[in-house]
């Protein structure tokens, strides 16, 4: 990084049944997520899905003018960013709950839907009541080991009742 500051990074090598249109055979992914937030299935699964919607949205919009479909891909990446963002929040809030209730008791017991709604109807409460300046002088600076270390202090009062796994059938 320009800064000095390091990056650590996974390659992820994806290898192809059929040729890409420029004749590659291995798609190569570098993503910073720690093996244990996301393994390389889910993250190359995760890419595949992102290509079929990005194919499908280009489909979807092919009469478009040439400068107009640039700025669709655009707003398809834009999506794209903010879903693998939500991804990313919600995996770190799975992952501190597990070290702290459990990882069997959380993946059996706890819905990653009902987790993201409660973020989706509480975020709008919270931005009311706390000011943007709040958030970024009480964990702007934090480290991400500081930042971890909230992360468990706050799961620690999760009532995980109030979070249900629907049951099948």
């Amino acid at each position: 990084m320009e800064d000095g500051r390091t990056l650590d990074l996974r390659r992820i090598t994806i290898r192809l049944d059929q040729a890409t249109r420029d004749g590659d055979m291995e798609l190569h992914l570098l993503t910073n997520l720690p093996k244990e937030m996301a393994g390389a299935i889910e993250i190359a699964d995760l890419y595949r899905s992102a290509g079929a919607s990005r194919r499908r949205f280009n489909n979807s919009h092919s009469g478009s003018t040439r400068n107009s479909r640039r700025w669709d891909i655009k707003a398809a990446l834009f999506g794209f960013c903010v879903g693998l963002l939500s991804y990313n929040l919600l995996a770190t809030v799975v992952a501190s709950l597990r070290a702290v209730h459990g990882e069997k008791k959380v993946d059996e017991e706890v819905s990653g839907y009902l987790i993201a709604n409660d973020v989706r109807m509480n975020a709008p409460g919270l931005d009311v009541m706390v000011e943007a300046e709040e958030w970024t002088a009480r964990y702007g600076g934090l480290s991400a080991e500081e930042m971890a270390i909230v992360m468990l202090t706050l799961a620690r009062h999760v009532d995980l009742r109030r979070l249900p796994k629907a049951k099948p059938g």
